[in-house]
């Protein structure tokens, strides 16, 4: 588990609510100085803690990835290395 201090310029106080401004990873210098697997761990919490798995999903989106976890499992899914993610997304 990772734990830092909120910037205080990230911070709306001029309600009683907490709001935030948009925060980037510049808006944390400590983060960056974390190494690339730190990041991505982190990352993965900070999704995972926004996520429930008491969400709603229709029968058509079970039907899709019912299939795509079998196509995973059978091992005909396409995959990708790391690098082609990398090099796909930076091209966007």
């Amino acid at each position: 588990m990772f734990t830092f201090n909120v910037p205080h310029s990230t911070v709306d106080r001029t309600d009683s609510r907490l709001s935030f401004s948009r925060m980037t990873l510049a808006s944390f210098p400590e983060l960056q100085k974390l190494p690339k697997r730190q990041r991505f761990q982190l990352a993965e919490e900070l999704w995972l803690s926004g996520v429930s798995d008491s969400l709603p999903v229709t029968a058509a989106q079970k039907k899709v990835l019912d299939t795509r976890w079998a196509a995973y499992r059978a091992g005909t899914a396409k995959r990708i290395t790391l690098g082609e993610l990398e090099r796909r997304l930076s091209r966007k």
